[in-house]
């Protein structure tokens, strides 16, 4: 049995999903490039440089210490508040989202890597 006779009628595979997924999407901000942010988060150390509007340099201490410069996306939600996902050449399985308001300096960050 191929995958396709697998999947029940009128269920939707990964590329239906993706078709169209940036129709809705808010534009990259460049509010970031220029400044660098410095987050001390749990056992880490990181500073998020945004060089242009999709290139982040950071330096990294802690458990997976490191630097780069790798492709980013900065999305300005409110003001002051931008969403930030970084990818990263050197460790192709992981990536990064971070949440930041420069205001208030609150931030939320979430790791994840694909096994």
């Amino acid at each position: 049995m191929t995958t396709a006779q697998a999947r029940p009628a009128g269920w939707k595979n990964y590329d239906d999903f993706a078709a169209g997924i940036a129709t809705n999407r808010l534009p990259a901000s460049d509010a970031l490039v220029g400044q660098t942010l410095a987050l001390q988060l749990d056992g880490i150390s990181l500073s998020l440089s945004f060089e242009a509007l999709h290139e982040l340099a950071w330096p990294e201490t802690g458990a997976l210490a490191g630097s780069g410069r790798d492709w980013c996306e900065a999305i300005e939600v409110p003001p002051h508040t931008s969403f930030i996902d970084t990818t990263y050449a050197s460790r192709p399985q992981h990536a990064m989202t971070v949440i930041a308001n420069t205001r208030t300096r609150r931030v939320l960050a979430v790791r994840s890597r694909i096994r």
